[in-house]
């Protein structure tokens, strides 16, 4: 039996591998992977991680779709964009600050994150806010590179540096799961605040050896 066939997905949800090949795809439904799939951007990288992908989806266990959140590390998918989702099959949907719905569960993915260096896919508080804003009300999986403030988001010298602009979007929605990375030292961690169920999937450690695999879980529509 198939798990939509119990009326959820069953989904794995990992990040921050940064070209790093030790991580694996377990049964699931849909694969998830919230961004830094590189370690320096390159194209090279994201054909590596698409071949893996690919042969783990063409096997009989292997998830029906995925979906990919770029990380500020992946500067293929914003500076040669065509190029880099050309390496993907019609089965992966890399979300830019799209929504998607498989089987009437409603994905919303953003690779957008507070600036830190000069990397990608950054951008500040105010203009975060307003890419938010294409978020739906209801979503089932939101699928982000960085996490909001507050949750599972330390920094270097300070306590939280996850985005105010995106701690206020997940407040104002109704989102049953959030799924992110970027911030590794939190890595693997998962937590519960009100309706929503937060995880941190981080696969790299701070030293950015891979330490934690996918993270598995089960998602029902909200809307059913």
């Amino acid at each position: 039996m198939r798990f939509e066939e119990r009326f959820a997905l069953r989904i794995a949800a990992v990040s921050d591998t940064h070209g790093r090949q030790a991580w694996t795809v377990p049964p699931c439904d849909v694969f998830v992977h919230a961004g830094d799939i590189t370690g320096r951007g390159s194209l090279q990288e994201a054909a590596v991680f698409a071949t893996k992908l690919r042969e783990r989806m063409d096997s009989p266990d292997g998830p029906q779709h995925a979906i990919i959140v770029p990380g500020n590390h992946d500067e293929c998918f914003e500076l040669f964009t065509e190029p880099t989702l050309a390496l993907f099959g019609p089965r992966v949907h890399v979300l830019l600050n799209d929504s998607l719905t498989l089987d009437g569960i409603c994905f919303f993915g953003s690779p957008w994150t507070p600036p830190f260096m000069q990397w990608h896919f950054m951008a500040n508080e105010q203009r975060l806010a307003a890419l938010y804003e294409a978020m739906p009300s209801t979503v089932d999986v939101l699928v982000t590179h960085g996490p909001p403030y507050g949750v599972l988001d330390p920094g270097w010298q300070a306590a939280h540096v996850g985005s105010t602009a995106l701690a206020s979007a997940v407040s104002g929605r109704t989102v049953q799961h959030h799924v992110f990375g970027h911030l590794h030292a939190a890595g693997g961690r998962m937590v519960q605040q009100g309706h929503t169920t937060f995880y941190n999937v981080a696969a790299c450690n701070d030293a950015y050896q891979l330490v934690n695999q996918p993270r598995i879980f089960d998602v029902h529509s909200s809307t059913a």
